[in-house]
This record gives C-alpha cells, structure tokens and sequence, in this order.
C-alpha cells in the first residue's frame, strides 16, 4: 500500500491494483481533524456527526471520483455474512442488512465502512467483476468472503485465477483482544487454522483475534494466488491518527471507506 489523493482527498491505494489501468480503487482517512475522532472525513451517518457533513464527505468523494452522489453506493452494515450484487443505480434498495457489494457495472462506486474490522477489495481483472467487504469477527466467522466469492463465481461468471485480492488497514492481532466467548466461535476452524487466528494472551479470560489472517485464509481456501493478495499490514489502532478505530476511541468515532470503480 501507498498513500496518495483523490482530488484533495488522501487516500491510500493498494499496488497490486493500481497496476490495472481499468479501475480506481481508495481507502479513505481520518483526514486533517486529527483532534475530531468522529468529526473529519467520517463517512457513516450512522455515528455521532452531523448528517450534513457525512453528506458534504460523500458527495465530496463521489465527485473526486467524476460520479454522482448517486453512483456511490455504501451499505447499512449489520455485521453480517451478507452480499449482494448491485448492477443498476437504482439498486440503492438493496443496502439494508448488507455487508458486502458486488458489481460488474462501470462507473459506479461500491465501498464499505470500517473503523477496526477488516476492508477487502476484490477484482476479477479479465472478467471485469469487484467487490468490496466489511468482515468483522462475526462476518469473517460466518464466511463472509467466501460467500462473496462465491456470488462472483456463480451469478456473474468470475474466476479465482483472475481475482487479485487487497486486505486493508484495520485492528492487528497485537491489541485485538476478546473474551474466551468470541475465540470459541472460531472452533469450527481447523486446528491449523485456529493456531493461526487464535492467540493466547496474558489474561485466560481472554485471547487475541488474527482477524487478517483469518480472511487471508479464506481468500486462499476459495483459490486466490498468494501472489495475488496484498495486505496493507497497517493497524488502525496503533495508527488511529491516520485512520478511524473503534477500539481506540471507545465506539465514538468516525468511519473511513474502502472501495472500487470499474472504468
């Protein structure tokens, strides 16, 4: 990953797909308000900000992106394993209850909001299909991006071979702690797997979840090249000046976006 703008919008990119001349991809920042954890470049209306200026940031990056308000479509995310296709834009619709998008539609935005969970960007290069997710630790346990891929594959005709795959900023395993109740849910992993993404911490009440680790491993499990996934290996928590974490301000900030246009 580099950091860049998006008109005077900074933003970060990951390398693997700015090679492709085909599509603009971003991840956004907090911005310059660093004293403002909810306040800045938030994209959610759905934290303590003012509905005017969430809208004043959406429309702002839409128009960077030479798009309507319109043509950027963002979620209302609920933590689920949930993906749909969007291909109109009239498909604004379809955003409740929704985790992840997918499209094989040009000049239209998709992205998701993260402020700790995990972004992910996925493009199939040769077919012409993105997608964007929000995996937290309940949408990564119930597969969230291998129910996307899957969409990919089965209604729109993408191949993994194809698929380049770019993991964002968001909580690392150093400072990602949760109780014994959330680590259990990842019982249905592998041993392998689960020595992995479950790590012991200090407190036996608790232990530290790999979250990037965990949708890595799934983005190999469906058939991705190592090669062709990039991860951004950034935490959030650590680098809250730079980007939105829920972890670090107590739930009271901000959400930065990560997403994609086929052009």
């Amino acid at each position: 990953m580099y950091k860049s703008h998006l008109g005077k919008i900074p933003i970060y990119k990951f390398q693997l797909f700015e090679k492709l001349g085909n599509i603009d991809h971003f991840i956004t920042t907090r911005a310059e308000h660093q004293n403002d954890p909810i306040g800045g470049f938030n994209l959610s209306y759905r934290v303590d900000d003012t509905e005017e200026n969430v809208l004043e940031n959406r429309t702002e990056l839409s128009l960077a992106l030479n798009l309507k308000p319109n043509e950027l479509f963002i979620p209302i995310q609920t933590h689920s394993a949930k993906a749909v296709i969007v291909n109109s834009k009239d498909d604004h619709n379809k955003l409740n209850n929704t985790d992840a998008l997918i499209t094989a539609r040009k000049n239209m935005a998709i992205a998701i909001m993260t402020a700790d969970c995990v972004p992910i960007l996925l493009y199939d290069y040769k077919n012409g299909i993105a997608a964007t997710i929000h995996a937290g630790w309940k949408g990564t346990v119930g597969k969230i991006v291998e129910n996307t891929i899957e969409q990919m594959v089965h209604k729109l005709g993408a191949e993994t071979k194809n698929m380049i795959a770019g993991i964002g900023p968001s909580i690392c395993d150093k400072v990602y702690e949760v109780g014994n109740e959330v680590a259990e849910e990842f019982e249905i992993l592998t041993e392998k797997e689960r020595n992995l993404i479950v790590l012991r911490h200090p407190n036996p009440e608790k232990k530290y979840l790999n979250l990037q680790m965990a949708n890595k491993l799934q983005l190999l499990n469906v058939g991705l090249k190592p090669e062709n996934i990039e991860d951004a290996n950034i935490c959030t928590f650590t680098n809250n000046n730079e980007f939105y974490s829920a972890r670090y301000f107590k739930n009271n900030c901000g959400r930065f976006a990560t997403g994609i246009v086929i052009r």
